[in-house]
Order: C-alpha cells, then sequence, then structure tokens
C-alpha cells in the first residue's frame, strides 16, 4: 500500500537563426527537475527522491525548394520511471532485497527527412529516425507492473499526409514503422525483442465541417500492428484496428 505525491517542473529555451534564404538553424536547451515523496506501508519502501536533467537539442532546414524543405534534428530526451521504484529496497513480496530505479533516464535521438506543401491544401512529411534509450520500460504481465530493463535502440520512418480533398473535405494519413531492440543481450531473457513495442502504426480520417447548415463530423481508423510479447519473438500478439 503506497501513497505517492510527485511533482517536475521544466524550463525551455530556443534559439533560430537564418543564415541565409535557404539555410536556418535552432538549438535549444530544455531542463527538468522531478521529486517524489513516497509512503509505504513498508517503511524500507518509503522515502524522497529528485533527479534534474538537461537535454540540448539541435536543428537545420535547408530550403524551401520547390516548396519542399529537407531537415535534420537531433538531440536528448528522457522517460522518467515509477517513483516508487525510486525508494524500494525490498521485493514487497519475497522480501529479498531489491535495486532502485533510477528517476529519470537519458534517450538520444536524431531523424532527417522532408517536408513538402506543393500547393495549398496539401501537406507531406518523410522521415527517418533513431532513438535510444539508457533504459526500456518493460510491462510484466505477472506483476502488473513496469520495470526497468536494458538500453534499447529503435530505427524507423514515418510519413504524413494532409489533403483537402473539397472546401469542406479533408483527409489526414500518418503510418509509421519501428524496428526496437535491446542493445544488450540477457542471459535471463534470451532474445533482443523488447516486449510490447509495437512495429507498424497506421492512423486515417476524414473530417467534414458546414455541411448542410454546419454539420461537422468524421471517420477515424487507426491500426496497431503485431508486436512481441517475449524477447525471442516465441509469442506474438495480434493485430488491432478501432
Amino acid at each position: 500500500d503506497d501513497r505517492v505525491k510527485e511533482g517536475s517542473v521544466g524550463l525551455v529555451g530556443e534559439n533560430t537563426l537564418r543564415w541565409t534564404d535557404w539555410l536556418r538553424t535552432t538549438v535549444g536547451l530544455r531542463g527538468d527537475l522531478y521529486w517524489t515523496d513516497v509512503a509505504s506501508n513498508l517503511a524500507a519502501n518509503s522515502g524522497k527522491e529528485s533527479d534534474a536533467i538537461l537535454s540540448p537539442k539541435f536543428g537545420l532546414v535547408l530550403g524551401p525548394w520547390a516548396q519542399t524543405e529537407f531537415y535534420f534534428s537531433a538531440g536528448t530526451g528522457f522517460h522518467s520511471n515509477d517513483a516508487r521504484g525510486t525508494v524500494t529496497t525490498i521485493d514487497p513480496v519475497s522480501g529479498d532485497p531489491a535495486s532502485r530505479t533510477p528517476f529519470l533516464v537519458r534517450s538520444e535521438g536524431a531523424e532527417i527527412g522532408l517536408r513538402t506543401q506543393p500547393w495549398r491544401g496539401l501537406s507531406s512529411t518523410l522521415a527517418l529516425f533513431v532513438l535510444d534509450f539508457d533504459s526500456e520500460i518493460v510491462f510484466i504481465g505477472d506483476a502488473g507492473n513496469t520495470e526497468a530493463s536494458r538500453p534499447s535502440r529503435r530505427l524507423g520512418g514515418e510519413f504524413t499526409l494532409d489533403a483537402r480533398l473539397a472546401p469542406w473535405l479533408k483527409l489526414d494519413l500518418s503510418a509509421a514503422y519501428a524496428h526496437a531492440r535491446f542493445r544488450e543481450d540477457d542471459p535471463g531473457a534470451p532474445g533482443r525483442r523488447i516486449p510490447g513495442a509495437v512495429e507498424g502504426v497506421i492512423s486515417a480520417g476524414l473530417t467534414f465541417h458546414d455541411v448542410y447548415g454546419g454539420w461537422f463530423g468524421g471517420v477515424k481508423v487507426r491500426y496497431f500492428g503485431p508486436r512481441p510479447l517475449i524477447e525471442d519473438n516465441s509469442i506474438r500478439s495480434n493485430s488491432t484496428t478501432t
């Protein structure tokens, strides 16, 4: 039985320089501070913890040429872990000693892509990306919670399209694929697949407005592809469409 109080504050600043008509750069820096106070019915798993992290970012844009821009972005970020794990010293079920998890986990990422708007009412982007985490969060079905795991890497691409098909009708489409793997081996869990890491995602929708006196609405479909449920990929989920 735990009572968790958690707070955070962040501050971000950025500066953009336009060097020429076809070249501009952006540099940024984000700072985040997290703190928590955990009160558990087990005194050994109670306590206070805090963590801070700085995340620099950089972007380079070339263009536009023929209403098309090429861009490169890189930087660092983070994700937070369960606040209870940052103060835990014993397993609440077995009573065995337990290792604490870091509060904030560093990520590093970069992407290269292009975006175009050949005419008004049509825009599209295509990008390739890489994203590294110092520690992946993995859902543990037997325990019903998450735990910090091995470092991970995702390689992938994303495509988006927004098109106005008529003055009253708009189409939006996005599709992404990610090749997600652990970067280290674990003898206790052979394989480098990340359990629960969705590989392919597609979202598409049609929206309309100002039809027959002000009616508006839309329809959207989302597809989540199969994903591994165990590190050796011997068990996989089905796809999901809503």
